[in-house]
């Protein structure tokens, strides 16, 4: 019975640490941002952006893909 709750709190505080260190700061956003606004992003420590291609009835999402452009251009 201890060994048992004792690896169960071994799991637990591993999948912690292996959580902390594989996660990223990103963000995503629907609001159109600029090339410096992405460039301002990085140097706060932001590393990822998830762009958006599709609006929620399924059309293109021209707001996204520029963000996507304007993300890559402020790498």
């Amino acid at each position: 019975m201890i060994y048992d709750n004792f690896s169960f709190f071994v799991f637990i505080l591993t999948t912690c640490l292996v959580s902390k260190v594989l996660a990223l700061n990103e963000f995503d956003t629907t609001s159109a941002l600029t090339v410096a606004q992405f460039e301002c992003l990085k140097k706060q420590g932001f590393v990822a952006f998830m762009g958006r291609v599709y609006d929620p009835i399924g059309d293109f999402d021209e707001v996204g893909i520029q963000n996507m452009h304007n993300a890559h251009q402020g790498k």
